[in-house]
């Protein structure tokens, strides 16, 4: 596939992150009335939150926004811990990991392993393609495609999500075959 712009892949992960939120509304309304107020204030902010991060991904995964803070917690560790800083990087909270920590609990376990990996795709996304060599392009593409992929996977689930459940059955059998 070739290199597609900055703002088709931006527009994609926004798509995406804003797909996972309606299905976390949907996951939500099962539990709904069975959930204390506090319960549903809390959701309510994480559902929030993931509206933010769909509107404004860069600003939770961009280098620019978050390598400062990412290297801040690592240098931190790293005293603390008496170990050099560049293995302090892969044990503290990266981007993704803060996203998906501040969202734990919203998501039922169908989708949270596919959340943080698409977090995980938006993050090498981003990070790949600043990097200062030449693997920059090739990480451009390799992330953006999957990114595609997935949010083209996350549509077809919202759009059988919000079927009629009398013709969900239907519908899936019909998205099987269109594979």
């Amino acid at each position: 596939m070739q290199k597609v712009s900055e703002q088709e892949v931006y527009s994609a992960i926004k798509a995406g992150f804003s797909d996972f939120r309606t299905l976390a509304k949907i996951s939500l309304a099962k539990d709904w009335s069975g959930m204390t107020n506090k319960k549903r204030c809390e959701m309510a902010r994480k559902l929030v939150y993931m509206g933010q991060v769909a509107k404004m991904p860069e600003a939770y995964f961009s280098r620019e926004e978050t390598e400062e803070e990412w290297l801040g917690r690592a240098n931190n560790w790293a005293k603390e811990y008496n170990v050099q800083a560049r293995y302090a990087f892969y044990i503290v909270q990266d981007p993704k990991g803060i996203v998906f920590n501040n969202l734990t609990g919203l998501l039922n376990s169908d989708l949270l392993s596919a959340f943080y990996n698409f977090c995980s795709d938006v993050q090498n996304w981003e990070y790949g393609r600043t990097r200062n060599d030449g693997m920059a392009d090739f990480m451009y593409v390799q992330e953006s495609n999957k990114i595609f992929k997935k949010v083209k996977g996350l549509k077809k689930k919202v759009e059988l999500a919000k079927t009629n459940p009398l013709l969900r059955p239907l519908k899936s059998l019909c998205m099987e075959f269109q594979r």
